[in-house]
């Protein structure tokens, strides 16, 4: 091969079929590369080459229609910042980042590179998270940015603090282009401060089409962002697994706390048993939800409520338990209750709450070294304790009880795992 920029001896020598396809791969492990299925060859130190004869945007286009891989990508809007959050999440969780180098094919000049991770899902299958800041000349980068953004099955969108007008014009934009020439529907938003103005928008752009659009809490931290959108993409996909749509193993990744600041965790009376049928709850290592503030008006629930029959026949046979006093089922990314129990009258706090515990424990596990997966937790509080559990075939939805102090637990956890089994099946 000649050398960076310069042209081979002859004409037509740096490739020897038709010049419209992306792609050429070289040698006797040919058979072993397309069984890969994956873009590119692997030259090592997390490092794939793609050779091309045309524009990388193109060559990306045509690889993804032959592998059809579903995917995320992290996009910036108004800042640079996704390829320094995909480099956080790799390195909080132990993922190797890997990259993409896309080459001139008989040239070897260097087009493009990706950068992304390969996030570990159920049942031996990987999803890969994409930056769509990549390294290029600026139109390459662009037009390769755009054409991950578009072919996205999900995209965490990470936002500065933008006026007004900007963020309503920048993501109209998105919005139009994304219908006009892309698949990705499911955008979650990531901002690193609350916005009533981005909520509105948001909400603009659901009634134009992009129904899966949603606004996750304001954070900058990297695991809880990571968290965020995982949990965003279970909650679609797990009920999905059956048609082979991949389902992530771990949302919860390893915060350490500062050497100098050590975390004062909560130290709930952790029964770590975990349920049958139920995911491990993964949640953030810490929380960026705030307190209710007194004197907030609360939530009415009036006997058992529920956003469907299934959850409603769940919380119905939670509802005669001994020592229960009241409880709900929720989102713990949304923080959107989905059921309550007589006796629950202020769901949204449990929620609140709930999610601060679980944050907590999150945090104080890969601390302790003890891994952030959790089973239950159980807590002591006055003449009361909170049971926090995973429900069983919902991604990332909680079950938070109030029992009677003293409740005997065995009993307890029977029926709940009654109710759990009946769910599952």
């Amino acid at each position: 091969m000649s050398g960076a920029g310069q042209p081979p001896s002859q004409p037509g020598a740096g490739w020897g079929g038709p010049t419209q396809l992306a792609t050429q791969i070289h040698g006797a492990d040919q058979e072993e590369e397309q069984s890969d299925r994956d873009i590119g060859k692997n030259v090592g130190n997390q490092t794939r080459e793609l050779f091309v004869v045309c524009e990388p945007a193109e060559a990306l286009r045509q690889q993804f229609e032959r592998y059809r891989q579903p995917y995320i990508v992290l996009h910036g809007v108004g800042t640079l910042g996704s390829r320094k959050l995909l480099a956080s999440i790799a390195q909080a969780a132990g993922w190797p980042q890997r990259r993409l180098v896309i080459r001139r094919q008989g040239f070897g000049n260097t087009l493009a590179e990706l950068f992304y991770v390969d996030c570990p899902a159920h049942d031996g299958k990987l999803l890969r998270l994409y930056a769509t800041e990549v390294e290029a000349e600026p139109m390459a980068r662009s037009s390769v940015s755009r054409l991950l953004l578009r072919g996205a099955s999900m995209a965490g969108l990470l936002l500065d603090n933008l006026p007004e007008g900007t963020l309503a014009s920048t993501l109209r934009g998105l919005h139009e282009d994304l219908l006009a020439a892309g698949t990705c529907r499911h955008l979650v938003f990531l901002p690193q401060a609350r916005s009533d103005h981005l909520i509105a928008q948001v909400e603009e752009l659901k009634r134009r089409g992009l129904t899966q659009s949603e606004v996750a809490p304001a954070t900058t931290q990297p695991a809880a962002l990571w968290a965020l959108v995982a949990t965003a993409w279970n909650r679609v996909h797990q009920p999905r697994a059956a048609q082979g749509s991949p389902v992530l193993r771990q949302i919860a990744i390893g915060a350490r706390a500062p050497a100098s600041r050590p975390a004062a965790p909560v130290r709930p009376a952790a029964e770590a048993a975990p349920v049958a049928h139920a995911p491990a709850i993964d949640t953030p290592a810490r929380s960026t939800t705030a307190v209710p503030a007194a004197g907030a008006a609360p939530a009415q629930a009036a006997g058992i409520s529920a956003t469907d029959d299934t959850l409603r026949r769940y919380v119905e046979q939670l509802k005669p338990l001994a020592g229960v006093r009241g409880g709900c089922v929720f989102e713990l990314h949304s923080l959107k209750v989905l059921a309550t129990l007589d006796g629950a009258a202020l769901p949204d706090k449990l929620a609140q709450q709930g999610r601060q515990l679980i944050m907590a424990a999150a945090q104080a596990g890969p601390v302790l070294g003890l891994g952030a997966a959790i089973g239950e937790l159980l807590l002591s509080l006055g003449s009361a304790q909170l049971l926090l559990r995973p429900v069983p075939r919902r991604a990332g939805v909680l079950l938070h009880l109030v029992i009677e102090r003293g409740t005997d637990l065995e009993a307890l956890r029977v029926g709940l795992k009654r109710a759990d089994l009946e769910l599952a099946g």
